[in-house]
């Protein structure tokens, strides 16, 4: 490791990399949403030339155990980096790591734990669909999202924790809003339901941020999007 300085630039050579938090895509400066006492599976499709990589606790006074051990340095498997987190600390936000002793940058996880009745997170999957990328993506996920077309977001359920429930899509911004269709609540039960969100032409790149809410749940969930020039 030759130096300390985070990623946060375009020219990042991590700005590529895939990365999964359990079954749905981690984006790039999202927070890892990690249940507590529970074993959250991390994974990131890493150049195996990169040489060996570790995961380690940075901020924060929580109580995390990682495997392999923050001691440990990695080599990727058939170009593929895996570790466990399970934070002990509910409530206890802290940051993690990954460090490398052939690429200069880290790459730094901000991270949010919840528990196991949490009313979103484990009850639910969300699917988004753009023509500049899809598939099933972390909640509390920052998202570029192409302009040239409607944006599909689709809210799957797990298990019976939200069924019967209303839930409503709303989304927010400082400027060029893109409008939501259906706009009423719609129930959830065995399958998904889903809305397109539709962008203006005429209107600039902007960030949004879009919001699903139930009726019986007082805490609402969020998406952070960049609508991108098409």
């Amino acid at each position: 490791m030759t130096s300390n300085n985070e990623v946060t630039q375009e020219d990042s050579p991590f700005k590529d990399v895939w990365m999964q938090m359990g079954n749905n895509r981690q984006t790039r400066d999202a927070p890892l949403l990690l249940q507590n006492n529970f074993d959250n599976k991390l994974s990131l499709n890493i150049p195996t030339r990169w040489g060996s990589f570790r995961l380690g606790v940075a901020e924060g006074g929580a109580d995390v155990e990682i495997t392999p051990d923050p001691d440990t340095w990695v080599i990727p498997e058939a170009g593929k980096l895996e570790f466990t987190i399970n934070p002990r600390d509910t409530g206890v936000p802290f940051t993690l790591v990954l460090y490398s002793r052939s690429v200069d940058e880290m790459l730094v996880f901000p991270c949010k734990t919840y528990k196991a009745d949490h009313p979103w997170y484990p009850n639910s999957r969300v699917y988004l669909q753009a023509s500049n990328t899809n598939g099933f993506f972390a909640h509390r996920g920052i998202v570029a999202v192409a302009r040239d077309k409607t944006l599909g977001f689709h809210l799957f359920p797990v298990g019976k924790g939200l069924f019967g429930k209303k839930i409503t899509l709303t989304v927010t911004g400082e400027q060029d809003v893109p409008a939501v269709f259906p706009v009423e609540p719609q129930v959830i039960e065995n399958l998904d339901i889903w809305w397109r969100v539709t962008f203006d032409p005429a209107d600039t790149a902007a960030p949004f941020t879009v919001w699903l809410e139930a009726d019986g749940i007082a805490e609402k969930v969020g998406f952070e999007f960049l609508a991108l020039q098409a």
